[in-house]
């Protein structure tokens, strides 16, 4: 395949929009790769009116890292990067049409276009971006880097210890086996950190978290956010906002760092792990205090929390203020 004319511009390929043009140039810039290494190539389509049924992968050619591929508005493609090349591939898609993807093994480097794009890492050490419309990223096996950028996605991974950045739209991230980080950024997301010590952030609008298995660190953020720490010891951090941290059954020994009275508020599993609890004051007997004041409720059979910042008495004394039971 010859190169495109006078390179592969991005701001100047009446392929794809000014928005696009962007993100594409932003990733190129991150690996490394100059606009003038990137070759065209072309993958027959079907229409997106047909179903995905008949739609046939073909396999990107090893002797070419550097891909660009066109997808029209009405059209969807199917691409497989080759498995043989060892060190990765580098592929980006262009236009408003859906585009399939699956890397090899080596450690591969996608970037989606405006469409719903579907894009699977395979194995290696993988980088991969959805691009502007609703996509589905999942990760593989290796230590992926994941970003679904504009639009709602649902993106996650399996094993590795993985990085995932939500962007705009109300995204969806799973975690996998492994340490993960992942931070929904803009607008309403759902976090899941699933097995591993995992760092999840909200960070803008309501966000809901949850740790999973492992011992987690959860940040709210900004916003009213929804923190569950799941199983395993927890660091739970609301930040802004008007949060709430949930307690279910087999909760761990967990903290809750900076809650504010009156506008943070814990919800309690109803006869949470077999206790007699159907409302707040069922758990009176329950609080005492650390070794630096701060209020601890024990749930039962192992499983504490304690609120930093709040005082045994003080919770005590008005505990339906600071407590719900679901």
């Amino acid at each position: 395949m010859a190169s495109l004319p006078g390179g592969f511009d991005p701001a100047l390929n009446l392929n794809i929009d000014t928005e696009q043009s962007i993100l594409i140039r932003d990733f190129l810039d991150q690996i490394g790769v100059s606009e003038s290494s990137v070759e065209e190539f072309t993958a027959p389509g079907s229409d997106v009116a047909d179903g995905s049924e008949g739609l046939t992968p073909v396999l990107l050619p090893a002797d070419m890292p550097y891909a660009a591929a066109n997808v029209a508005a009405d059209q969807q493609i199917s691409i497989i990067l080759n498995p043989d090349a060892s060190d990765g591939s580098v592929l980006i898609i262009q236009g408003e049409g859906h585009a399939r993807i699956r890397g090899g093994d080596g450690n591969d480097k996608i970037q989606g276009g405006s469409g719903n794009d579907t894009v699977t890492g395979g194995l290696g050490d993988d980088q991969l971006r959805g691009g502007a419309g609703d996509d589905e990223v999942f990760g593989g096996i290796g230590d992926d880097l994941i970003y679904g950028n504009k639009g709602n996605d649902t993106i996650g991974s399996d094993e590795g210890a993985d990085r995932f950045f939500g962007g705009q739209g109300n995204d969806e991230i799973a975690g996998g086996n492994d340490d993960d980080i992942l931070a929904g950024n803009r607008d309403a997301d759902l976090l899941y950190g699933n097995s591993g010590f995992d760092i999840l952030y909200g960070n803008q609008q309501d966000d809901t978290l949850f740790g999973g298995a492992g011992d987690d660190t959860l940040y709210g953020g900004q916003n009213a956010d929804t923190l569950i720490g799941g199983r395993g010891d927890d660091a739970l951090h609301g930040n802004l906002g008007g949060d709430q941290f949930v307690f279910q059954s087999n909760s761990g020994v967990d903290v809750i760092y900076d809650f504010v009275a009156g506008t943070d508020m814990i919800l309690v599993a109803s006869n949470i792990n077999g206790l007699q609890v159907t409302e707040a004051s069922d758990l009176l007997d329950r609080i005492s205090s650390d070794a630096t004041g701060n209020a601890v409720i024990d749930f039962g059979s192992g499983n504490l929390v304690t609120i930093d910042g709040l005082s045994a008495t003080d919770l005590a004394n008005d505990i339906a203020s600071y407590i719900t039971i679901n």
